[in-house]
């Protein structure tokens, strides 16, 4: 079926209810598509769409519905408002499977640029490489400016007492290189280290990624912003591990990684920003750090799979993930386009012949 009307807001609430759940279900078939594993449950995306959004950030949403009122898409643009970054907008559009689909997403995106501000330089969207949408965007005759490769790694398959064994030696190892690693459950980071140096290493440790062709500016975090994040992020998943390495003449955390579980979905951890700072690298830390994690997901969590993601040139970590076991299982290409490059593209696009 093809859009014949577009429900948008820049309000989460003034999108109808009776979309809520056609939504969701594009969400869920979204992500059965891009990973090996199961997706969570429609409550899982039930409730995150409770969640409020960002102070610092503005959302528009898109619903395509056809003409028997039914949705054939959705499809959200971000960008944020306040402290950094704020040329640069994000989107991102889910579509049914039909034969219409690239009919709909062209009507989905035209319908979307009018709403970029005119200060908007640069509109970027991440999709899944040989996915149907990642052709689309080479069809505009545009090289991805950044590509995420994905990893998983089979739990079932890890030998406890051997993982605990490399865990230990890794620590001793750390130890006496001059370093303690300690385990915070939990976002209360300033019940374990200094507040201001461990939001000051998130920062630099951000800031430090590879970020290939991407067209964005450093992160500015402060409390204030990072205190908002952890709330809302609290709301969103249900456990936190994490595990930094201090630096034991200072007392400051120099390096840190962090995996997230739901309730929803509790046989996969996705590992979140593994680093060390750079002043501090060439210790072994994040090597070490990750091990720790690896025996503390399979001691007091019932996680298969272990997930995570890094930038296509970040060999060093690619060199962790894969002694740790991880496997390849995808990636994922962002597009950088200006608004008249987006807009120059989907006016050739003939949506009565695609």
């Amino acid at each position: 079926m093809i859009i014949q009307k577009i429900v948008s807001s820049d309000k989460k609430d003034n999108i109808p209810q009776k979309y809520y759940e056609d939504i969701f279900q594009l969400f869920q078939n979204e992500e059965r598509e891009n990973h090996t594993f199961d997706p969570p449950p429609l409550d899982y995306f039930r409730k995150h769409w409770k969640i409020s959004d960002l102070s610092w950030q503005k959302t528009f949403r898109f619903v395509g519905i056809d003409e028997t009122d039914n949705v054939q898409a959705y499809a959200w643009m971000g960008f944020n408002i306040k402290y950094d970054n704020l040329t640069q907008a994000w989107f991102h559009v889910y579509l049914t499977d039909n034969d219409n689909k690239t009919i709909n997403r062209i009507i989905m995106l035209k319908e979307m640029v009018k709403l970029v501000p005119d200060y908007i330089t640069k509109i970027s969207t991440g999709v899944m490489n040989d996915s149907e949408d990642a052709k689309f965007y080479f069809s505009a005759d545009k090289e991805p400016s950044y590509e995420e490769i994905l990893f998983d790694l089979n739990l079932e398959k890890k030998d406890l007492a051997e993982v605990s064994k490399q865990a230990k030696k890794l620590r001793e190892k750390a130890l006496k290189l001059g370093y303690e690693i300690i385990f915070v459950e939990g976002l209360d980071y300033d019940d374990y280290v200094d507040y201001a140096s461990f939001v000051d290493l998130v920062e630099r440790i951000r800031n430090d990624m590879p970020r290939e062709e991407l067209s964005i500016e450093d992160t500015k975090l402060n409390h204030e912003r990072f205190k908002e994040v952890c709330s809302s992020n609290q709301k969103k998943w249900d456990t936190f591990y994490t595990f930094l390495a201090i630096h034991k003449d200072t007392g400051k955390p120099v390096g840190l990684t962090t995996s997230v579980l739901d309730n929803f979905q509790p046989n996969v951890a996705w590992q979140w920003d593994t680093g060390v700072h750079p002043n501090y690298r060439g210790n072994g830390l994040g090597f070490a750090m990750k091990y720790q994690m690896l025996e503390k997901l399979l001691t007091t969590t019932n996680a298969k799979i272990w997930f995570t993601g890094s930038s296509s040139v970040n060999t060093y970590m690619h060199r962790i993930n894969t002694t740790l076991g991880y496997k390849k299982c995808g990636s994922e290409k962002i597009f950088d386009f200006t608004k008249g490059e987006l807009q120059n593209f989907l006016e050739k696009c003939d949506t009565d012949t695609h």
